[in-house]
């Protein structure tokens, strides 16, 4: 049986990638301290580092989903916390865990389907 948190996990996982178009590395690195809610409740903000260096994104579209993993994440009071963590290992998830972890959960993934698009960077 699949616990609702896995599920709630890959969807902020998807929304972020579909969102942003931002690379599976760059989102397993994601900290909770790195996701900025702005207090009118508008769309969160966070900075990703990779191969083309840092650039802020903005969650437009899926921004729900975010919010609802990290109210749901184990470990939501240590601000330092990886947002898509291991629960085998409670660290950072790595991408071959990742892929495994959508198998299970039958997710479809198309991580760069959204690159070039505005929200981008």
């Amino acid at each position: 049986m699949r616990s609702f948190s896995n599920t709630a996990q890959i969807k902020c996982y998807h929304g972020i990638a579909v969102d942003t178009g931002t690379r599976p590395h760059e989102i397993l690195g994601l900290k909770i301290e790195d996701i900025i809610r702005p207090p009118n409740g508008g769309p969160p903000t966070f900075v990703v580092s990779g191969k083309t260096g840092s650039r802020s994104l903005t969650s437009l579209r899926y921004h729900r989903y975010i919010r609802e993993w990290i109210e749901l994440h184990p470990k939501r009071s240590i601000l330092s916390s990886i947002l898509i963590y291991s629960k085998k290992t409670g660290g950072k998830l790595n991408e071959k865990s990742l892929r495994t972890l959508q198998e299970r959960t039958k997710a479809v993934f198309h991580p760069f389907i959204r690159r070039g698009h505005r929200s981008a960077g």
